[in-house]
């Protein structure tokens, strides 16, 4: 595998890296928690201040990075493609491939309802109308539904209906949080499945296509992605380096700036823990002031994404700082068995039919137990590679995706 390749799995790397930490900061739940619990993820002021830092840092990146690498591979996964065989269509074994995904996410899901390989799957499958799309359009549409738009047209289209759904969802989420939590705390893995196969699902669907619309960010970031693979900015990294430059010069100052602003509002929160506001259901989400202030939270997130996938791209060019980042490439190739071996570790963790750990420690505990096992990932992921050409779920997909078995150990000579 070449260096900028290596770069593109570093880089997913690090994207796992954001969604791990913050998954074990809230301790797999994957829904509301319910009255009364809030801040459960917070027993003490140290607590309190990584909620801040965990929210600032890192909450949305990871997931804005993650689905922006998925467009991304895609687009280079279709190239690739069109060279082995030019008058070849590729499109229908990559929707046969997510497909497979899709199943992955079904089961996936059925342990941790928070799971996103089958939002992945049903979002990469429109994905594929877009893959001649001219540049611009990509360009367009993708900042328009990274920044929210959706959200923006229903409120002016539809608001009344739209605050009447919203506010029955609420009244009914109150219910199904005390369900979700006590069969998360208190019931036998079998519960759990039967629990996530309901209401938790329904909400998920509710959360990516509805008020909070992350499906449609989702889907912009895989069109923004798409455009970078089809340029080759990542692998060719030297010609477009004036193009990482003025990104990183826009995206660092509102990155700081508002992160800063944020930040200082939840440390006075974290000295003053009852200044925060109830711990009740959120109030009326469909009014002109959330809607905006919601895009423009997403819009922010957005610039910190830029900001970090920037640097870690420049920094990435320094010899003794790109050697260190690169450690995180073999992670990066095994994303997806390390991703689902999070999840399984996670619920053990935290799940009643495992430790029961959920809601009984705070952050302090929880965000360096997720460095920990993403560190341990990383250091089987570099020796696992050393001897086998894929990840044992990467393994699986390519094969079920190929429909035929695939070499799964290097050549000796290639293991000395």
């Amino acid at each position: 595998m070449s260096d900028r390749i290596e770069r593109i799995d570093a880089l997913r790397g690090w994207a796992l890296l954001a969604i791990g930490v913050i998954h074990f900061m809230e301790q797999f739940l994957g829904a509301m928690p319910p009255p009364g619990m809030m801040s459960y993820t917070q027993h003490g002021l140290a607590d309190r201040l990584l909620e801040g830092l965990g929210f600032v840092l890192i909450r949305g990146k990871g997931f804005a990075l993650f689905s922006f690498l998925f467009g991304l591979s895609f687009s280079l996964q279709m190239q690739r493609a069109e060279v082995r065989n030019p008058t070849g269509d590729f499109r229908p074994r990559f929707a046969w491939r997510l497909v497979i995904l899709g199943l992955m996410g079904g089961l996936h899901g059925l342990l941790y309802c928070g799971d996103i390989l089958l939002i992945y799957a049903l979002l990469g499958l429109p994905l594929l109308l877009f893959y001649r799309l001219a540049d611009r359009w990509l360009i367009v549409l993708g900042l328009l539904l990274v920044l929210g738009t959706p959200r923006l047209l229903y409120h002016v289209v539809a608001p009344a209906p739209v605050a009447a759904k919203l506010a029955l969802a609420a009244t009914r989420s109150l219910d199904e949080a005390r369900t979700h939590w006590e069969k998360l705390t208190r019931g036998s893995m079998v519960e759990v499945v039967r629990n996530n196969a309901s209401s938790p699902l329904v909400n998920k669907f509710d959360f990516q296509f509805g008020f909070f619309a992350r499906g449609y960010q989702t889907f912009g970031l895989f069109l923004l992605g798409l455009w970078a693979g089809r340029r080759r900015i990542f692998e060719n990294v030297d010609e477009h380096l004036p193009r990482f430059r003025k990104a990183f010069r826009w995206s660092v100052g509102p990155a700081l700036f508002i992160g800063a602003v944020i930040l200082s509002g939840m440390t006075y929160s974290a000295f003053h823990p009852g200044a925060g506001g109830g711990e009740g259901p959120p109030g009326n989400l469909w009014t002109w002031p959330m809607v905006l202030g919601t895009s423009f939270y997403d819009a922010w997130n957005f610039v910190c994404t830029v900001c970090y996938l920037t640097v870690f791209v420049l920094v990435s060019r320094w010899a003794r700082a790109g050697r260190w980042l690169l450690l995180l490439a073999p992670v990066g190739r095994m994303a997806l068995t390390s991703y689902l071996l999070q999840t399984i570790f996670g619920c053990l963790l935290f799940m009643g039919f495992g430790l029961g750990l959920l809601g009984t420690v705070g952050n302090a505990i929880t965000l360096p137990i997720g460095f920990a096992f993403f560190s341990l990932c990383a250091w089987v992921s570099t020796h696992w590679l050393k001897v086998f050409r894929f990840g044992p779920v990467e393994w699986l997909w390519r094969s079920l995706t190929l429909l035929k078995v695939q070499p799964f150990r290097l050549r000796s000579s290639a293991i000395r």
